[in-house]
Protein backbone atom coordinates (compact mmCIF):
# COMPACT_ATOMS: atom_id res chain seq x y z
CA UNK A 1 0.00 0.00 0.00
CA UNK A 2 1.04 3.59 -0.82
CA UNK A 3 1.72 5.76 2.08
CA UNK A 4 0.35 9.68 1.88
CA UNK A 5 3.73 10.88 2.17
CA UNK A 6 4.95 10.04 -1.21
CA UNK A 7 3.59 12.14 -3.27
CA UNK A 8 4.56 15.54 -1.16
CA UNK A 9 8.32 14.45 -1.76
CA UNK A 10 7.74 14.46 -5.17
CA UNK A 11 6.22 17.20 -5.60
CA UNK A 12 9.21 19.55 -3.33
CA UNK A 13 11.85 17.78 -4.99
CA UNK A 14 10.46 18.58 -8.31
CA UNK A 15 9.75 22.28 -7.16
CA UNK A 16 13.24 22.37 -6.13
CA UNK A 17 15.11 20.78 -9.17
CA UNK A 18 12.88 22.96 -11.95
CA UNK A 19 13.96 26.59 -11.05
CA UNK A 20 17.83 25.07 -11.19
CA UNK A 21 17.26 23.14 -14.42
CA UNK A 22 16.25 26.68 -15.58
CA UNK A 23 18.78 28.76 -14.39
CA UNK A 24 21.27 26.31 -16.05
CA UNK A 25 19.38 26.49 -19.17
CA UNK A 26 19.89 30.31 -19.03
CA UNK A 27 23.46 30.18 -18.55
CA UNK A 28 24.05 27.71 -20.96
CA UNK A 29 22.06 30.26 -23.43
CA UNK A 30 23.91 32.84 -22.73
CA UNK A 31 27.36 31.02 -23.19
CA UNK A 32 26.73 30.36 -26.14
CA UNK A 33 24.83 33.65 -27.77
CA UNK A 34 27.87 35.32 -29.74
CA UNK A 35 29.55 38.42 -27.93
CA UNK A 36 30.50 41.27 -29.05
CA UNK A 37 33.69 42.35 -30.58
CA UNK A 38 33.56 46.15 -29.44
CA UNK A 39 31.34 48.81 -28.60
CA UNK A 40 32.11 52.33 -29.95
CA UNK A 41 29.95 55.17 -28.56
CA UNK A 42 29.15 58.42 -30.19
CA UNK A 43 27.30 61.45 -28.77
CA UNK A 44 25.07 62.63 -32.28
CA UNK A 45 26.32 66.14 -32.35
CA UNK A 46 24.56 67.96 -35.99
CA UNK A 47 22.30 64.52 -36.72
CA UNK A 48 25.65 62.65 -38.09
CA UNK A 49 28.25 60.48 -36.22
CA UNK A 50 31.65 59.52 -37.72
CA UNK A 51 33.52 55.94 -36.38
CA UNK A 52 36.90 55.86 -37.25
CA UNK A 53 40.01 57.81 -37.30
CA UNK A 54 42.24 57.65 -40.07
CA UNK A 55 39.70 55.72 -42.75
CA UNK A 56 35.65 55.90 -42.16
CA UNK A 57 34.33 52.65 -40.64
CA UNK A 58 30.92 53.99 -39.86
CA UNK A 59 29.63 56.79 -40.55
CA UNK A 60 25.42 57.71 -39.34
CA UNK A 61 23.62 60.68 -40.69
CA UNK A 62 19.68 60.89 -39.64
CA UNK A 63 18.45 63.02 -42.12
CA UNK A 64 16.19 65.46 -40.15
CA UNK A 65 16.45 66.00 -36.34
CA UNK A 66 15.15 63.18 -34.29
CA UNK A 67 11.46 63.95 -33.15
CA UNK A 68 8.88 61.98 -31.60
CA UNK A 69 5.75 60.73 -33.67
CA UNK A 70 6.92 60.96 -37.08
CA UNK A 71 8.87 59.07 -39.58
CA UNK A 72 12.79 58.92 -39.44
CA UNK A 73 15.28 57.87 -41.48
CA UNK A 74 19.15 57.26 -41.04
CA UNK A 75 21.43 56.82 -43.47
CA UNK A 76 24.64 54.33 -42.68
CA UNK A 77 27.50 54.15 -44.42
CA UNK A 78 30.23 51.22 -44.06
CA UNK A 79 32.83 49.99 -45.10
CA UNK A 80 32.52 47.44 -48.66
CA UNK A 81 33.96 44.19 -46.22
CA UNK A 82 30.89 45.17 -43.54
CA UNK A 83 27.62 43.92 -43.89
CA UNK A 84 24.96 45.26 -40.86
CA UNK A 85 23.39 42.88 -39.10
CA UNK A 86 20.48 44.65 -37.28
CA UNK A 87 19.99 48.28 -35.59
CA UNK A 88 17.34 49.13 -33.13
CA UNK A 89 16.64 51.94 -30.95
CA UNK A 90 16.14 51.39 -27.12
CA UNK A 91 15.15 54.40 -24.52
CA UNK A 92 17.62 55.44 -21.91
CA UNK A 93 15.58 57.35 -19.19
CA UNK A 94 12.32 55.69 -20.10
CA UNK A 95 11.34 51.85 -21.17
CA UNK A 96 10.14 51.68 -24.70
CA UNK A 97 11.38 48.07 -25.64
CA UNK A 98 13.62 47.37 -28.66
CA UNK A 99 12.49 49.95 -32.02
CA UNK A 100 13.58 48.18 -34.80
CA UNK A 101 15.62 50.32 -37.94
CA UNK A 102 13.53 48.96 -41.11
CA UNK A 103 16.05 48.62 -44.11
CA UNK A 104 14.51 49.40 -48.16
CA UNK A 105 15.44 47.18 -50.80
CA UNK A 106 19.32 46.96 -51.68
CA UNK A 107 19.00 49.00 -54.76
CA UNK A 108 17.07 51.93 -52.77
CA UNK A 109 20.08 51.42 -49.90
CA UNK A 110 22.68 52.58 -52.59
CA UNK A 111 20.79 55.17 -54.38
CA UNK A 112 19.75 56.61 -51.49
CA UNK A 113 23.13 56.88 -49.98
CA UNK A 114 25.76 59.51 -50.25
CA UNK A 115 28.42 56.39 -50.05
CA UNK A 116 27.50 53.30 -52.17
CA UNK A 117 28.31 50.86 -49.13
CA UNK A 118 25.46 52.22 -47.01
CA UNK A 119 21.93 51.63 -46.23
CA UNK A 120 18.89 54.09 -45.15
CA UNK A 121 16.88 52.61 -42.46
CA UNK A 122 13.50 54.23 -41.38
CA UNK A 123 12.12 54.33 -37.85
CA UNK A 124 9.31 55.50 -35.79
CA UNK A 125 9.88 57.03 -31.92
CA UNK A 126 7.35 57.02 -29.88
CA UNK A 127 6.67 59.30 -26.88
CA UNK A 128 6.03 59.19 -23.08
CA UNK A 129 5.09 61.06 -20.42
CA UNK A 130 9.17 62.61 -20.10
CA UNK A 131 9.91 65.83 -21.47
CA UNK A 132 13.36 65.07 -22.48
CA UNK A 133 13.97 61.68 -23.72
CA UNK A 134 17.41 60.06 -24.24
CA UNK A 135 17.92 57.33 -26.38
CA UNK A 136 20.48 55.34 -28.30
CA UNK A 137 20.69 53.76 -31.69
CA UNK A 138 22.79 50.10 -31.57
CA UNK A 139 24.13 49.10 -34.96
CA UNK A 140 25.88 46.31 -35.45
CA UNK A 141 27.89 44.51 -38.43
CA UNK A 142 29.78 41.80 -39.25
CA UNK A 143 32.86 42.09 -41.31
CA UNK A 144 32.17 39.98 -44.39
CA UNK A 145 35.30 37.28 -43.41
CA UNK A 146 34.66 36.87 -39.99
CA UNK A 147 31.12 36.88 -37.99
CA UNK A 148 31.95 38.61 -35.09
CA UNK A 149 29.67 41.47 -34.81
CA UNK A 150 30.67 44.92 -33.45
CA UNK A 151 28.20 47.34 -32.07
CA UNK A 152 28.52 50.82 -32.70
CA UNK A 153 25.88 52.97 -30.04
CA UNK A 154 24.59 56.61 -30.88
CA UNK A 155 23.27 58.62 -28.36
CA UNK A 156 20.59 60.97 -28.78
CA UNK A 157 17.95 62.91 -27.51
CA UNK A 158 14.29 64.52 -28.61
CA UNK A 159 11.96 66.95 -26.56
CA UNK A 160 8.40 67.12 -26.18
Amino acid sequence: METPHKKPQTLSILVFVSPVLIVIAGVYTQSRSPQINQSLTCNLEKNNCVFGEESIDLSIVFRQKPVIEEELFVEISHESEQKISRAWIEGINMYMGKIPVMFDDPIMKQQDTVNGNGELGVFFLGSCTESKMQWVLYVETTQKNTELPKRYSVFFDTQI
